[in-house]
């Protein structure tokens, strides 16, 4: 797996890379301008991001309950 941002850093992308289809797929958004990035980063903007909005959701329900 690849993890790929836009231009911006707005937008990230998981993207595997273990057939020809794949590889050609992550060279396509290369050329759009895409860019390779840590998974680190991927994690704190895009993973722990959600997980922590659904947590607290959890929270306010238990606590009107």
């Amino acid at each position: 797996m690849k993890t790929l941002k836009n231009k911006k850093g707005t937008k990230f992308v998981r993207v595997p890379n273990r057939k020809n289809v794949e590889i050609q797929g992550i060279k396509e958004l290369l050329e759009k301008g895409w860019s390779f990035c840590p998974k680190s980063e991927w994690k704190e903007k895009v993973r722990d991001k959600e997980s922590a909005a659904k947590k607290e959701g959890v929270k306010k329900k238990n606590k009107k309950g």
